[in-house]
This record gives structure tokens, C-alpha cells and sequence, in this order.
């Protein structure tokens, strides 16, 4: 949360050097409204992406809650995890069916969230042939359902396979650390280049808006629109 309120100041900043420098030279009306800044602090609208990172901590305060309940109840990890799994498909569901931006965004962020969660409390590893297979499968009719099935109701389909994929390539070698103290748990977590991804993955997020919006006032500069192949 540190990370989302100093890089709001960076967008809120940045967005307003862009109104007075390249875009009229006056900011935006919006910011003379109490419910912009409101919307700011808890739902990201500094930036257009924002929005990521206050919903991840409302879900993850969300799934605490269920965590805390499974823990006092001595639920078993199938009777939370299976629910969980039908909680994600069902919010998938229902986020398709609002298809207004709380559907479009946090509850879909939730349903992969509880997704996720179902799996790992469950600590699905199936055989790999199965999991790569079953992946393979499902990527086939996520291409042939389209038009007929939504479109993240089938990236729910795929991605419950393919965590599981990932799962069981534990200890294969491939791109894996030698070191035993990391053949524990999850092997992909291991991997050098999950590590890579994972450390930068935040920084890449945050600042590539940054950089298309400097890259797109050059672009107009040099091109003219509509943009041709070349230019795209």
C-alpha cells in the first residue's frame, strides 16, 4: 500500500505536468472535486490501472475473513478449497453477466483471487502428462468457444489446469535451483526466470503508463493518424 499511494502521487503529478505542458495548459476540472480524490485514495483512479492494487487488498481482506472462519470451523483444505473453486466460477459468471466496471474489474479480480486460493489450500498437483494435457484441452475450446462461452469464463477454465501444470513441474530442472532448500513446496516459484518476473513485474506495471503516454506524444509528433502498419 506504500507502493500504491507514493506511485498515486507519481500518476497525479505526471498527469497534471501533462495538462499544462502539452495538453491546453489548464488541469483537468476534475481535480476541484472531493469525489475524485475520494476515488483515488480507495479505488486507484490516479491512474487508469490503479485500480489493482486497493481491489487486491479488498479481496485479500475478503479471503482473511474466510481463511480465519476454515481455521475456527477445523474445515478440512477440500471443504474450503472446492468452494472456493466454485466461488471463482461463479463470480466469473456474474462479472460477465454485469458487465459494468465492478464486474469488469474487481469482482473478476476476486473471482481469480478465490480461484487461486481454492487451489492452493487443496495443494493440487496433478501428474504433469494430465495437468499439460488437460491445459492443452482446455486452450483448444477456449479458442473454439468463442462467441459462445464469455470470455473470462473460459480463462477460468484454462487457468485451473494450468496452475496446476506449473505445479507439478516441481524439481524437473528446468531453469530450477540447485539448492534443496528450494525444492520445497512449489517448484515453478523457483524458477530464475519466475524470479525475474516476480521482482519486476510491480515496477514494469507501474511505470509502462508513464512511458506509452511520453511515447504517444512523440508518435503524433512524428506520424500522422490514422497510423499505418509501419507506425503501429
Amino acid at each position: 500500500m506504500p507502493t500504491y499511494f507514493f506511485w498515486s502521487i507519481v500518476f497525479i503529478a505526471a498527469t497534471c505536468a501533462f495538462d499544462l505542458i502539452l495538453d491546453g495548459g489548464r488541469l483537468n476540472p476534475k481535480y476541484g472535486t472531493v469525489g475524485f480524490w475520494i476515488r483515488v485514495i480507495f479505488l486507484g483512479d490516479a491512474s487508469t490501472h490503479l485500480w489493482f492494487l486497493p481491489c487486491l487488498l479488498y479481496a485479500q481482506v475478503v479471503m482473511k475473513v474466510v481463511e480465519w472462519v476454515a481455521a475456527r470451523t477445523e474445515c478440512g483444505p477440500y471443504r474450503v478449497g472446492v468452494p472456493c473453486l466454485g466461488l471463482g466460477l461463479g463470480l466469473c459468471a456474474i462479472s460477465c453477466w454485469l458487465g459494468n466496471w465492478f464486474g469488469t474489474y474487481p469482482l473478476r479480480l476476486f473471482a481469480f483471487l478465490a480461484t487461486g486460493y481454492g487451489l492452493g489450500r487443496m495443494e493440487v498437483k496433478l501428474p504433469r502428462a494430465w495437468s499439460g494435457g488437460l491445459t492443452v484441452a482446455r486452450l483448444v475450446a477456449y479458442v473454439s468457444l468463442d462467441g459462445v462461452v464469455p470470455a473470462f469464463v473460459r480463462g477460468w477454465f484454462v487457468t485451473v489446469p494450468l496452475l496446476g501444470f506449473f505445479a507439478a513441474l516441481e524439481g524437473n530442472g528446468f531453469g530450477h535451483r540447485e539448492h534443496k532448500e528450494h525444492r520445497e513446496g512449489w517448484g515453478w516459484r523457483d524458477w530464475g526466470m519466475a524470479e525475474v518476473l516476480g521482482a519486476t513485474s510491480m515496477g514494469v506495471y507501474l511505470v509502462h503508463p508513464l512511458v506509452t503516454r511520453a511515447l504517444s506524444v512523440v508518435w503524433a509528433r512524428v506520424f500522422g493518424a490514422p497510423y499505418g502498419a509501419m507506425a503501429v
